[in-house]
């Protein structure tokens, strides 16, 4: 009785780690691109490092975003790093399609020439209860947080270049907060509109500070 008890629930089991793992990932994806600029990149005479620290963190968020969109809730797997025009992929999927779809959405993305594909395949088991059903729907919310997020940080390198680095953007629900510094009233009042003008932002909660 104990035994079948135990082969019963283990999808159960299954699908609960499955939304924690989702959560830790989909925040992992919106601090990604919170990178601190490298220190070579603050240098006085860095500039060309810092343009090259922007572009890669930029081309990195839109891959984010355009594995969030294609993949859903396997792209919350996918860790991505951007070198120049090489992406690397790293993590693990359940499908020998989705590893390979993964790499060619890396390649649809602008900027990005090579994919240094890593992603392992790892076996997986299909959860049939409602409680399952409830933490694969958990992940889906934390697929769409993941997009939103990025799309904003994206918006920000693009509106205030070098300076996004030092704003944390997190998204829930449609909330999105930022915290960080910034040197003068205009660039926190660029990032806030920028993150209003957002699609599917429905609040902005401002905890950025000048500096």
């Amino acid at each position: 009785m104990s035994r079948h008890t135990s082969d019963w629930s283990r999808p159960l089991h299954q699908a609960r780690g499955l939304a924690a793992r989702a959560a830790g990932l989909a925040l992992a994806a919106l601090l990604a691109c919170s990178l601190a600029v490298p220190a070579a990149a603050s240098d006085s005479d860095g500039s060309n490092d810092l343009a090259t620290a922007l572009a890669n963190a930029r081309n990195k968020a839109a891959v984010h975003i355009a594995l969030l969109e294609k993949l859903g809730i396997d792209g919350l797997r996918v860790g991505v790093e951007v070198t120049g025009d090489r992406a690397k992929l790293s993590g693990e999927v359940h499908k020998r399609e989705t590893r390979e779809l993964a790499k060619q959405v890396a390649l649809s993305v602008d900027g990005v020439n090579n994919v240094d594909n890593q992603l392992e395949l790892t076996p997986s088991a299909a959860p049939e209860d409602t409680t399952a059903a409830k933490a694969v729907g958990e992940a889906q919310h934390d697929v769409a947080d993941a997009l939103l997020g990025t799309k904003v940080k994206l918006k920000l390198f693009d509106a205030l270049g070098s300076d996004a680095f030092k704003i944390d953007v997190k998204a829930s629900d449609g909330i999105v907060s930022l915290r960080g510094t910034v040197p003068n009233d205009h660039e926190r009042d660029t990032a806030i509109a920028e993150a209003k003008g957002a699609k599917g932002v429905k609040k902005v909660v401002d905890l950025i500070e000048i500096a």
